[in-house]
């Protein structure tokens, strides 16, 4: 799976870029666990302390940090966006020039332009989903699953 991917980054040229946004992404769950957690901890100190103005503190200090928070991961995700339709547009040019450089016209008008489009769509979609989408954690092992199979 390593190695597809590698070569999408080599026919479009956007490896780094990607990757850093990708771990750019990847610190929210673990930052906002942790907020929460402090929260909890803050609130129930407070809480049994009978300290109302520490609960409100604590309650302020939870709303800034989740605001900032959801803020970062805003951007984030809005760069990571404009990002991937650049990059799937990139994917779609280039499958497009290979179709049209490497088969002759009579293949390609034996064929509906609906059908084209389709399988064009198609192999978009699954070029940008292996970066775009979850990862399934059994396709990480570098298990190859044949066409017609699925699990």
């Amino acid at each position: 799976m390593v190695r597809e991917i590698r070569g999408l980054f080599r026919i479009t040229g956007d490896g780094k870029k990607f990757v850093l946004l990708l771990l750019l992404r990847c610190p929210f769950e673990a930052v906002f666990t942790f907020t929460k957690a402090n929260f909890v901890r803050s609130g129930f100190d407070a809480t049994n302390g009978g300290d109302r103005a520490g609960l409100y503190l604590a309650c302020f200090v939870f709303v800034l940090q989740s605001l900032f928070l959801f803020m970062y991961n805003g951007v984030v995700w809005t760069v990571f966006a404009l990002h991937t339709v650049k990059w799937t547009g990139s994917i779609r040019k280039k499958l497009f020039g290979h179709i049209m450089s490497n088969l002759s016209l009579q293949c390609v008008e034996s064929r509906t332009s609906g059908e084209w489009f389709t399988r064009l769509n198609q192999a978009v979609y699954s070029a940008t989903s292996i970066l775009a989408q979850p990862v399934n954690l059994p396709f990480l092992k570098g298990q190859k699953m044949s066409q017609g199979s699925r699990r």
